[in-house]
């Protein structure tokens, strides 16, 4: 499926692809123009480095003067050119987007433009599972989640590359609130 002139039409394919997982991240910006470009980036939390979308993605975009784009070309380029990241590229398929940000990539959508420019920005802690030492066992596997919850539900995301595994977010306890998360396909 190809990418539409219509971020909101965009927005809604990508959120009935990721339907029920709550892990996807939907950050909208405008980026001032010759006239205000409404933008949206589009990561999974956990798997892409947030400090890098922030400060080498969204800040650069935000800083562009009014005379800075005059057309949808030179648009693109720039973002391409602002951003300082050692992988970006540009798609116009579904496709791509959704192995992309399964892969860690930031993906920026334009209103009124049919590309969207993805960026590496995958940053997860690379550790094997490994037993847990306060809980042993003695018949099953031996592998449980030893990092805070996003960092455990990266490294689920490197095995299960996607779109049909669904992450729900809920927090239980009434004292203590704890934030916990059911994993499936």
């Amino acid at each position: 499926m190809k990418i539409s002139g219509s971020l909101k039409e965009n927005i809604n394919i990508l959120r009935d692809i990721f339907k029920y997982d709550d892990s996807l991240i939907f950050r909208e910006f405008s980026v001032t123009s010759i006239d205000t470009r409404e933008c949206t980036a589009v990561y999974i939390d956990g798997m892409a480095d947030s400090y890098v979308i922030n400060s080498d993605i969204i800040k650069p975009l935000l800083q562009l003067n009014r005379n800075d784009t005059t057309s949808y070309e030179y648009f693109l380029s720039l973002i391409i050119n602002r951003i300082t990241s050692s992988k970006v590229k540009t798609t116009k398929e579904f496709d791509t987007i959704t192995d992309s940000i399964l892969n860690g990539y930031t993906v920026i959508l334009a209103d009124g433009y049919e590309s969207a420019v993805l960026i590496d920005t995958l940053k997860i802690k690379r550790r094997n599972i490994s037993e847990p030492e306060s809980e042993k066992i003695i018949r099953g596997p031996r592998e449980g989640f030893n990092e805070s919850l996003l960092n455990d539900l990266a490294l689920l995301r490197t095995r299960l590359r996607s779109d049909k595994a669904k992450f729900h977010f809920r927090e239980i306890g009434r004292i203590t609130k704890t934030k916990v998360c059911l994993c499936y396909i």
